[in-house]
């Protein structure tokens, strides 16, 4: 008798003053149901509509204090089980979402001091409930129709509404008996992020599509970081690859020309941990996105991917990169795929020693190696792309622009591996240095051809920079003039220690030096 008359009101109102009466009605109607408000048949009835209707509403200067009241209200909400996690005795009260309570009317505002909701901590049951009122905010065509600022304040307000539900999650986590509900909350958590991003990007115009990128990242970093992953990556919890892009690039076939490190590709529906379906999803968004990837969204996504001592997120990056060559792209997504390399590779440098001690044992050595030759393969496969496409657009200083910045993505962590002082004392790093550049060279051996015709090919196009050779050169330079410094080290604490650094044998980064120079002499010819 309440309701349908208030959203009848509320759906048809074009008047500011008239909706807020009725939003003031609403929440009276809310503070009188004492705790029978925390029963979800009520919640459906009595809290949802009105939220969805607003939510509907465009985001703009009229109907922002509309949306900044119900916002915090939902907000009110989903904190009730943080509130309890802090105090479950007291009425201790999370802070309201400062984003948009300033923007909210003086009256509504006043409405959460005088009539205080009796919500209680919420369970299991609630949560598609929770989630379905979340989605209705981060709606993908209402967030095309509002300008880049409202955008960002109200992702902003969900991120931070978003991260008081997984607080909520963690609570479930942390019960002794509650394995079954923790599975459904995680599974649940995962679909969502993808049905409201990954289902949405790319069909929206790049401006549009930039934001869902930049906040579908904040999203599965704040799902890592509230739900851990220790619990993420167990090996207890397990649910299907529904990802469409795994499934267009499982049989992305191999160029004949190049001799690719034999690596197995997530399959489309197989079992993962969450940690690596978030992983895949995040990869997934960012390859689905056609605009230029910010440098502040590819550090988000190193993050995600490099978590501290977990190793298996790069069993499912490996690949995925590789996939990216095997399909047709021009040097601007070549690009965007070098500069999310060069910000992992830095993140995953500064945690090398940690990794390495984990005891990755050989097959996480190959992995490693696989993932640090990437830029190899991206270079000496594109020399053919590039230059058709160079002789269609006729953009030669756009061209060598971009193999300028290629080469300096590349270069910039290649050198960073010879120069790493603080890492020349652990006998494990040079261990695995050794090995990588074993690799390199058994990879540069088996693409001679390859890389003798991208060098063909650049300098028939008059080509100022070659950067394959360039990238080979810098490489073999940084271990000349570190490879010193490094054995130095080794042979300093095998006398301190009287022991084998390694082991086994000292690693020899000379020889490695010669062997590469002795490569790139060779590829001229």
């Amino acid at each position: 008798l309440i309701m349908m008359p208030l959203c009848g009101v509320l759906s048809r109102s074009h008047n500011i003053a008239l909706s807020s009466s009725c939003l003031s009605t609403w929440h009276y109607l809310l503070y009188k149901l004492g705790d029978l408000i925390n029963h979800l048949s009520i919640l459906e009835a009595a809290f949802g509509p009105v939220l969805k209707i607003i939510f509907s509403t465009r985001f703009d200067n009229q109907n922002k204090p509309l949306w900044s009241f119900c916002i915090n209200l939902f907000h009110d909400f989903i904190s009730v089980r943080a509130r309890h996690l802090i105090s479950p005795d007291d009425d201790v009260r999370v802070p309201l979402n400062q984003n948009l309570l300033s923007q909210t009317c003086a009256h509504l505002k006043a409405l959460f001091d005088v009539h205080q909701i009796k919500w209680l901590p919420w369970d299991v049951t609630s949560f598609d409930f929770q989630l379905e009122i979340l989605g209705s905010i981060v709606n993908p065509e209402l967030l095309h129709n509002m300008t880049a600022d409202m955008a960002v304040t109200v992702m902003d307000s969900t991120t931070q509404t978003f991260r008081l539900l997984l607080e909520g999650v963690q609570v479930q986590c942390n019960s002794k008996f509650a394995d079954d509900n923790v599975m459904i909350c995680i599974t649940k958590v995962c679909k969502f992020v993808k049905k409201v991003f990954l289902d949405t990007v790319g069909k929206q115009k790049s401006n549009s599509s930039a934001v869902l990128v930049q906040f579908c990242l904040k999203f599965v970093k704040c799902t890592v970081e509230e739900l851990d992953n220790s619990l993420l990556a167990s090996g207890k919890y397990e649910l299907c690859v529904d990802i469409e892009r795994i499934k267009e690039i499982e049989y992305a076939k191999c160029s004949p020309k190049l001799s690719h490190p034999r690596i197995r590709p997530l399959a489309y529906m197989e079992l993962v941990s969450p940690a690596v379906y978030l992983t895949a999803l995040s990869l997934s968004i960012v390859a689905q996105f056609t605009g230029e990837l910010s440098h502040g969204d590819a550090e988000q996504l190193a993050s995600i991917i490099c978590p501290p001592d977990l190793l298996e997120n790069f069993h499912a990056v490996v690949p995925f990169l590789y996939m990216q060559i095997m399909r047709p792209v021009d040097s601007r997504l070549r690009i965007k795929w070098l500069v999310v390399w060069n910000k992992v590779s830095k993140r995953l440098n500064e945690q090398m020693i940690s990794y390495l001690k984990a005891g990755c044992g050989a097959s996480g050595h190959d992995v490693l190696c696989q993932f640090f030759c990437y830029p190899f393969f991206a270079l000496v496969s594109s020399g053919s792309i590039s230059a058709h496409w160079n002789a269609e657009n006729r953009f030669e200083g756009y061209l060598n622009m971009t193999q300028d910045l290629e080469a300096e993505l590349v270069i910039e962590v290649y050198r960073s591996f010879c120069t790493n002082s603080s890492y020349c004392s652990e006998p494990v790093y040079m261990v695995f240095l050794e090995h990588f550049f074993e690799y390199l060279i058994n990879i540069v051996d088996e693409n001679m051809s390859s890389i003798q015709a991208n060098l063909k090919y650049c300098l028939e196009n008059k080509s100022k920079n070659i950067t394959i050779l360039s990238v080979l050169g810098n490489v073999v330079i940084g271990l000349l003039e570190n490879a010193q410094i490094f054995n130095y080290a080794n042979k300093e604490r095998e006398v301190t220690t009287n022991e084998d650094p390694a082991g086994c044998r000292e690693p020899n980064l000379f020889l490695g030096s010669l062997k590469l120079a002795n490569r790139c002499i060779e590829s001229h010819f």
